[in-house]
């Protein structure tokens, strides 16, 4: 019993995690940020000190990017599939009821 609880958490906190995350995706950044942030190095405290520069972040970006195209892409592709299964599995079935509809 307690267990749609659980989901009607879980659910608001995907669905409102994803509304912060548009709120922030699509507020305005002042042209200064913008350069800033651009052109800003910054290392990170390990050892080694990598340098990560912002060529390097829109490169991972951008694969990362590619990677989720094609993901979404298969998934088009599967879910058109999985719908044509459908569709001749039904029409399979509708035959079937209906050829033992006349028969009876």
């Amino acid at each position: 019993m307690g267990r749609w609880r659980s989901r009607i958490l879980f659910g608001l906190i995907v669905y409102f995690g994803g509304f912060a995350t548009a709120i922030y995706y699509l507020a305005p950044v002042s042209q200064d940020a913008a350069d800033r942030t651009a052109r800003q190095k910054f290392s990170l405290n390990w050892p080694g000190k990598a340098d990560i520069s912002s060529e390097k972040c829109k490169a991972v970006a951008g694969q990362f990017g590619d990677k989720m195209r094609n993901a979404v892409t298969f998934a088009e592709e599967q879910a058109k599939r999985v719908a044509e299964l459908y569709k001749t599995t039904q029409a399979c079935a509708d035959e079937t009821s209906g050829t033992r509809a006349a028969a009876d």
